[in-house]
């Protein structure tokens, strides 16, 4: 044989094993490092090594300490004046990619802008609108730095997953939750903002039976707008009395969603569902509809500050209190604008422009489809 046929076997044997070793490489750290060792890590861990496995055909082991330099690494690695979902996203290229986040949530959501990336997507919720890509390798360069323009982002179906236990739907809920996963919504807590002067009102039965003089006085003078007289209760919000049981309800509601979580900072104050707002002196001598329930959130909001400082209270611009009232706002009040019902003279954009002026934050409640209204057609 030739030199030069022996060269070029030579020459191809070394690229050879150059590709296999390329290929053991990329198969010795098929693993993700997670630190701290918690079990929501550890599942946001699994459920991105699976998507990898779909991708690559890799099969990824969740390991709690990194046996060499590469691999993925999962960390929660808090920063100073960045809030809770900053994150970051590190990738040579190679084998070494680390996606490090202020928070368990920061984390999650940097595990699928970096799928993401690699070419998945989750269009609606269903699996006939995910798109999973196939890739040889899960590694890119890449360095992103990133956290949400908006504290909390949030769409859902109006009446859940259908209704009572014939109805209700285990795999639309399994499809809503991940799209709404994969699409980073939410956020580190959820804005507390609904109705919620009927589950006051269920906490604290005893009292309101003992008072019902917390229950708003109607226009007649003599009726007091319980759920038996008005279908929707609604309360006294100038009544002092009503005033310290509201209060140390949401502050005993603040404290049991912070055990759960400890980010939680908002309970709701609003009223609930429906129309009609108390016509007693002290209220009427307070303003428009809207002055009432703010007198309220005011208050509440004044409390809790004494116990979190980071505590706010929430409630709609909706219905009777629709418009902006005459009061100043306490600046750790949020108002969600409802973008129906509005008994206002003022438009949607009037509405923010001068809720923006009063409040310390607002947001908008938007009606993309209401199930009863049009049953889902188009």
């Amino acid at each position: 044989m030739s030199i030069s046929k022996r060269c070029q076997q030579l020459v191809c044997f070394i690229v050879l094993c150059g590709v296999s070793a390329c290929w053991a490489n990329e198969k010795q750290f098929p693993e993700i490092y997670v630190q701290p060792n918690t079990k929501t890590l550890l599942n946001i861990a699994k459920e991105f090594g699976e998507y990898l496995h779909r991708i690559t055909g890799t099969e990824y082991s969740v390991r709690e300490k990194r046996s060499e330099g590469r691999g993925i690494s999962l960390l929660i690695k808090e920063r100073k004046g960045k809030n809770a979902e900053f994150v970051e996203i590190n990738c040579d290229g190679s084998q070494t990619l680390t996606i490090s986040g202020n928070s368990d949530v920061a984390v999650r959501d940097g595990t699928y802008i970096y799928l993401e990336k690699l070419g998945c997507r989750w269009f609606f919720a269903s699996k006939r609108w995910n798109i999973i890509p196939r890739r040889k390798s899960a590694f890119i360069k890449i360095h992103i730095s990133t956290q949400p323009d908006y504290r909390y982002r949030n769409i859902w179906y109006q009446y859940g997953f259908g209704w009572g236990k014939l109805w209700k739907s285990k795999k639309i809920e399994r499809d809503y939750r991940l799209w709404f996963k994969a699409n980073r919504l939410g956020g580190i807590a959820p804005f507390h903002y609904g109705h919620s002067w009927d589950a006051i009102i269920r906490r604290n039965k005893g009292e309101f039976d003992k008072h019902p003089e917390y229950y708003a006085l109607g226009k007649d003078g003599k009726t007091r707008l319980t759920r038996k007289n008005n279908g929707n209760p609604k309360f006294c919000c100038t009544n002092p009395g009503l005033l310290k049981l509201v209060a140390q309800d949401r502050l005993e509601r603040l404290r049991e969603l912070k055990k759960r979580n400890r980010y939680e900072f908002m309970v709701s104050v609003d009223p609930s569902d429906g129309y009609g707002f108390c016509h007693c002196n002290r209220c009427n001598k307070l303003g428009n509809g809207t002055d009432r329930p703010i007198f309220l959130a005011n208050y509440v909001a004044r409390y809790l500050r004494k116990f979190f400082p980071d505590a706010w209270v929430g409630l709609y611009a909706y219905a009777d209190h629709s418009a902006p009232p005459t009061l100043d706002v306490e600046d750790n009040v949020y108002v969600q604008i409802a973008t129906a019902f509005n008994k206002s003279k003022y438009t949607y954009d009037d509405l923010i422009r001068l809720w923006g002026k009063k409040a310390g934050a607002i947001g908008i409640r938007e009606y993309y489809g209401v199930m009863a209204w049009d049953w889902n057609l188009p």
